[in-house]
């Protein structure tokens, strides 16, 4: 299990791991999965917030727009989830978890998914492509102060994307030495 991980998932931690973020010092995969999803809680607020206020606005050029911000959060959620998935399988490793074998194998299947945690990575670059040409186009001025917030939340957890990615290679790494198979 653990070499088929290492082959679908090191080409995508290749691009994430080549940038220049490196985790913060002390910082667990834990910690920093804990963050990713704190700040999905907040994404997810603020998207919905702004839909709503869109939506009472008639905006159909600014929700268009957001239609692409649910897209990019959809993606992060993805890539969430597969970290999720991480988890599990480094509890599992080390004997932290009181799954069985079967249950373990089950949580973890997107760790196993060929190009999942790729096809989310490039739905998030397509959604930035796309945002960015509708901000440029599109987007009246007066709606950029509305769309603001949902943009910064979203680059928070682009931010914490790269540093997680590095981190679970280090773990999965660890997990490979710990176990051979």
């Amino acid at each position: 299990m653990i070499s088929s991980l290492g082959c679908s998932i090191l080409l995508v931690l290749s691009s994430i791991v080549a940038s220049p973020t490196t985790p913060p010092q002390g910082k667990s995969f834990d910690e920093l999965l804990d963050s990713l999803i704190a700040a999905e809680t907040n994404r997810q607020t603020v998207l919905k917030k702004t839909l709503e206020v869109a939506t009472e606005r008639k905006s159909n050029v600014t929700l268009k727009f957001l239609e692409v911000m649910v897209e990019a959060d959809e993606a992060f959620v993805n890539i969430r989830r597969f970290f999720d998935a991480g988890r599990i399988f480094f509890d599992f490793k080390k004997g932290k978890s009181d799954l069985k074998e079967v249950e373990a194998f089950m949580k973890t299947e997107l760790l196993r998914k060929e190009n999942f945690l790729n096809d989310q990575m490039l739905k998030l670059a397509e959604t930035h492509k796309a945002a960015e040409a509708q901000m440029h186009q599109d987007l009246p001025q007066d709606t950029l102060s509305l769309v603001q917030p949902i943009i910064v939340a979203l680059k928070e957890s682009e931010e914490l994307i790269a540093p997680l990615g590095k981190q679970f290679q280090i773990n999965l790494e660890a997990t490979k030495i710990e176990s051979p198979t």
